[in-house]
Parts: structure tokens; sequence; C-alpha cells
């Protein structure tokens, strides 16, 4: 009998996608299973996934690379959502999540190697979220074998594509949504600027200034790391600005959150003398006081999404590497209706 490997070099796809046809995972191409199924009917296979090897069968995992830079995790507003949608994709199609912790034993000489977990594990996949994309220990991964997806990590190989919002948009609705409401001297605060969503926002933010014809004070872009303590020390130092901003697009609803919070402390009325608008729109934001204007990514989307097209990248070995961009929306609340209208 013909093992699955042969059966998938013969129908140009993977192991796996053979095992999951055989085993009737309604998920496959259409097109992809009958050509297996032709394949399967003419060299006269038995559909039984019992009579073949379980030795010749790969596990069905799929690795998570998650590292927001010392902060709460699996916790995080963004990312906790990304992984439901992510979970919910992918258990569709039988798979299994395992969690790298990224962790090395105390006092230990070696880096952690993710590709060496990755084989080690006989993951099928990977999806990489909130890391640096120039890590040495990344690059060795998506320069690999290992079918990769970045989710809001723009990093791309021989099999690795990413899923990403469309954060230059965003940032870019986000402004003229506050020069709309008569604001005129917008600042900014972003996230870590060594990842994508933070330059992508910086990056809508200058051209849709730029674009209004508005003046640029470099003092106006206030670096921070997507969370609350940033937002709030960022915001201090604007409103200690000799010339203050009337409004502050915040490159995520957590920093927001902190700038609010420093404005409440200064005596400055929110929004009434500044205007805030977020990003993520996180659950919080509208349960918050004010009610915080925001830029809603679809996060479980992104999960789905990303899980897609990683289990595309496995089944199809040729498949090409997707690099896809998520639309985003602007959704209106307390935190920047205020008296310059």
């Amino acid at each position: 009998m013909p093992t699955l490997r042969r059966l998938a070099d013969q129908a140009g796809v993977s192991v796996l996608t053979v095992t999951r046809v055989l085993g009737g995972d309604a998920a496959i191409d259409p097109g992809t299973r009958e050509r297996v199924l032709a394949l399967v009917r003419k060299l006269e296979v038995t559909a039984d996934i019992s009579a073949i090897a379980v030795t010749d069968t790969p596990s069905q995992v799929i690795g998570v690379i998650l590292d927001t830079s010392g902060h709460t995790d699996l916790r995080h507003p963004v990312f906790g959502d990304v992984l439901d949608g992510l979970k919910e994709r992918i258990a569709e199609s039988g798979y299994d999540l395992l969690v790298f912790t990224g962790g090395t034993p105390a006092g230990s000489i070696r880096t952690y190697d993710y590709l060496e977990r990755c084989r080690r594990h006989h993951v099928s996949g990977v999806v990489l979220m909130g890391i640096g994309r120039s890590f040495p220990e990344i690059q060795k991964l998506v320069r690999s074998e290992v079918p990769c997806i970045g989710i809001e990590l723009d990093v791309t190989g021989p099999k690795t594509g990413f899923v990403m919002s469309d954060s230059v948009e965003g940032a870019k609705m986000a402004i003229r949504h506050l020069y709309e409401q008569g604001r005129r001297k917008i600042a900014t605060i972003t996230g870590m600027t060594y990842t994508r969503p933070s330059r992508d926002r910086l990056t809508g933010y200058h051209e849709q200034i730029e674009e209004l014809g508005l003046s640029e004070h470099s003092e106006y872009v206030q670096i921070g790391d997507f969370y609350e303590p940033s937002g709030f020390t960022a915001m201090e130092r604007l409103i200690a600005l000799d010339d203050p901003p009337d409004a502050v697009f915040c490159a995520s609803d957590m920093m927001a959150v902190g700038a609010i919070g420093a404005a409440k402390a200064a005596g400055v009325k929110i929004p009434e003398d500044m205007a805030i608008v977020g990003f993520d729109d996180t659950p919080f934001a509208a349960l918050f006081s004010p009610a915080i204007t925001t830029i809603r990514q679809d996060k479980i989307g992104l999960g789905r999404v990303g899980g897609e097209q990683l289990m595309a990248l496995i089944d199809d070995p040729k498949a090409t590497p997707p690099k896809l961009l998520l639309p985003v929306e602007l959704v209106v609340r307390e935190s920047s209706v205020g008296s310059k209208n």
C-alpha cells in the first residue's frame, strides 16, 4: 500500500493534507480534496486511516510565539482576542495550540532556539505575535522549512507571510476625525517603535497631518509602549509643553486610558480642553469615563484569518505566503466630541 508521503508527493500537497482529506475534514479546498481522492481511488488505497501507519502521520499542532516585552501576554486585551479567533479556526480543522514560553533556565548560557523547539515538538506551523521581526532567533525560524504566519508582525520568508490590520489608514481616520472636530494641534503617543503597527500608525499620523496642511511639531510625537503607564507619562510631557496640543491620537486604547488619567490629574478636561482617540476598540473602551473614541480592528478576525492562511501554507508546500491587510473602522465616543465643534 502506498504511504502517505507517496500520496502527498503525487498529489502535490502535504502529508497533513492527505491525512485531513482521508479523515473527512470539511475545511479542505474542494479541488484539493477531489485531487487527493482521485489518486486514492486510482491507487486503490483504503480511506480507513486506521490502516495507515501512525508513524507516517504528522502531528496537527500549531505553535504560538507571543512576546509583549515583559508585560502579561495571554491577558493582553488585543492578543487575547486574536488567540480566541485563532483557536476557533484551527480547532475546526482538528489542530491543537502549543504556546512557547520563550524562557530559558536560570543561569543558562544558551539562547531560546525557537526553530529547535518547533522541530522538537513536531509543530505543523507557527503563529508569531508581538516579537521583534529582526530578532536573530525569529529570522532563523522564518527562513526555515517551518510554515509561519505573523499576526500584526511583518515577517516574510520562503514559507512565511503575515496578516495585519490597516494601521496606516486607521491612524489617518483618527486624525481626520480630530480635524473635523475643530482640532488643529494634534499630537500622538506611539507604541514600541520597533513594531510594524506602531510604525504604521505613526506613518499614518504624519501623512494625514501633512495632507491637512497642519504644522508639524516634533515635541507632539511622544514615544510609548502600548501600555497604560507610558500613556500617562507621555501625556504629562505633552501637557507641560509651552504650546500643548488640543488633541492626542494614542496608538492603543490602553495608552489612551493612561493619557486620560494624566489629563484628569492635571485638571485638563476631556474632551473640552483636549480630545483623545485610541486604537484597538478593546472591551473597556466603551465602558471607560469618558468612553474612548477609537479605531476598531477585527481582533477575532485577525486570529481566524491568520489560522486560515497558516493552514493553507501547511496544506500546500508551494503556496505563496500571504501579505494581507484587514480593514479598520472609526468608532466615535465621548473622548473626542467636545466644545471645539
